[in-house]
């Protein structure tokens, strides 16, 4: 199986049909597409794409780790650099009170929220 990625612009989809509910695609061209139509499929394949990127570089970048907290934090570096996100956080159930307690962060969310994120924890229907 290759890596390659193919990029999902190929799998557009033919234009909707002229009839019911044509009024929307009134000012559709010769094709069936309005511009507003092309505008939205393109974007939605932008992000799809990006997606994929996304999902391929936290595979690679987990073949490199060795460790479940190593994993853990590689992942959510590489997710919060793909979406932009200024911030991350890994929280996981500690078996010994089954409550969600905070693991990892990647990023900065400022000094006063990182001290209540490392204080809270959280049981199954709170929060």
């Amino acid at each position: 199986m290759s890596s390659e990625t193919l990029p999902l612009s190929d799998a557009i989809p033919e234009p909707r049909a002229k009839g019911k509910g044509a009024d929307r695609h009134a000012e559709a061209d010769s094709d069936g597409w309005s511009p507003s139509d092309e505008l939205e499929l393109r974007q939605a394949v932008e992000e799809a794409e990006a997606d994929v990127r996304a999902l391929s570089d936290v595979v690679t970048a987990l073949e490199t780790a060795h460790d479940p907290d190593i994993a853990a934090q590689v992942a959510l570096d590489k997710v919060r650099a793909a979406f932009g996100w200024a911030y991350g956080s890994y929280w996981k159930v500690d078996p010994a009170d089954q409550a969600l307690h905070f693991v990892i962060e990647s990023g900065d969310a400022g000094e006063e929220f990182r001290k209540v994120t490392l204080a809270a924890s959280f049981k199954e229907g709170v929060g």
